[in-house]
């Protein structure tokens, strides 16, 4: 899945607390970015960076269309399961081979922290390639038939919860309930 659209709507542009954005990439900064990040292609692929920390002791946060790159590895934006944020710290959910583990990013402030943890958010909640592959394939064994047969069972048995709930809150009566559940359950 290609998250640039995800990427431009989230990552803020804010040059003066060390976040660029495409096409605002300053040619100084993206170049020391490049310069610690050795495993990135080339300046084109760099959709959006974050620089942290002073001369010594900084670091940077780089996003490609397809990865995140940060000091001390990267990881495939296919992988993100979330963000959250530990102080000044901001904390990367991912998928390693089956099990959830977390990276730690460090940030100049706990406002930092907070504006990377929503952009890794966002793109775990963005639908992932191998769910909707994994999905698609699921229902390649079904006829067109069997599918809508199973979407009218969904949505009789929405109903049957609704109408369950109404006879809970007293908004209809026993047999009200009993009649319509039975002809609903009768169109299956």
């Amino acid at each position: 899945m290609n998250y640039l659209e995800i990427i431009e709507r989230r990552f803020p542009h804010l040059p003066g607390d060390g976040f660029y954005l495409k096409p605002h990439l300053p040619a100084t900064q993206l170049g020391r970015v490049l310069a610690s990040n050795s495993r990135i292609g080339s300046p084109s692929d760099v959709v959006a960076f974050y620089r942290y920390g002073g001369l010594f002791s900084g670091g940077s946060v780089v996003l490609t269309e397809e990865q995140v790159f940060f000091d001390g590895g990267s990881v495939r934006l296919e992988d993100v399961r979330g963000g959250s944020t530990n102080d000044k710290t901001a904390v990367l959910s991912i998928n390693k081979g089956g099990a959830l583990d977390s990276v730690n990013i460090k940030t100049n402030s706990a406002d930092d922290a907070k504006r990377i943890a929503a952009v890794f958010d966002a793109i775990a909640y963005a639908p992932k390639t191998d769910v909707l592959i994994e999905k698609l394939d699921s229902y390649d064994a079904f006829s067109p038939e069997a599918i809508n047969w199973l979407k009218l069972r969904d949505e009789v048995l929405k109903t049957v919860e609704s109408l369950n709930q109404m006879f809970q809150d007293g908004k209809i009566t026993l047999i009200e309930f009993e009649e319509t559940r039975s002809r609903l359950l009768e169109r299956l």
